[in-house]
């Protein structure tokens, strides 16, 4: 009988298996696919599978109940004020990725025509495909857009 003395240890994952991440493998590795997958499941606050206008309200709540802001507070403000822009430049860059779909197959007319795409959610999907086009490249924060660079750093 043998018996085992390493400990028994269970990862979370936060990939969802119902995706596929194949179109992905070339882009990205497993664990930075794992690790924009738990970033994405921060942003999406309310757990609706996208990131929208809510999700951002509702992490922006999540942190205002535990840092013991008021509504008024300066530094929620701020908080409020950083999160809009930051869904702002990620529904840009997800405009851009989708503006850029089946762009081969169009006349030049159809090309440099102005989009009328409105895009006011972002999918987990859309979210890996954008940190995959950013991290392209990227050997450090300084290579990623200013509005990647002003995310908080863990200190």
């Amino acid at each position: 009988m043998s018996a085992s003395l390493g400990p028994k240890l269970s990862f979370v994952r936060f990939t969802d298996d119902k995706l596929d991440y194949s179109d992905l493998s070339s882009l990205l590795s497993p664990f930075q696919i794992e690790k924009f997958s738990f970033l994405f499941k921060f942003f999406d606050a309310n757990g609706n599978g996208h990131i929208d206008a809510d999700s951002m309200d509702g992490m922006a709540e999540k942190l205002r109940s535990v840092s013991g802001w008021s509504e008024e507070d300066p530094q929620f403000l701020s908080l409020k004020d950083n999160n809009r822009v930051f869904f702002e430049c990620l529904l840009d860059q997800v405009k851009k990725e989708k503006d850029t779909e089946g762009l081969e197959h169009r006349s030049w007319e159809e090309a440099l025509a102005p989009s009328k795409m409105s895009v006011t959610q972002v999918s987990r999907t859309a979210w890996l495909h954008m940190w995959a086009r950013l991290c392209k490249g990227a050997a450090g924060i300084d290579d990623f857009p200013i509005w990647v660079q002003l995310l908080p750093r863990a200190r």
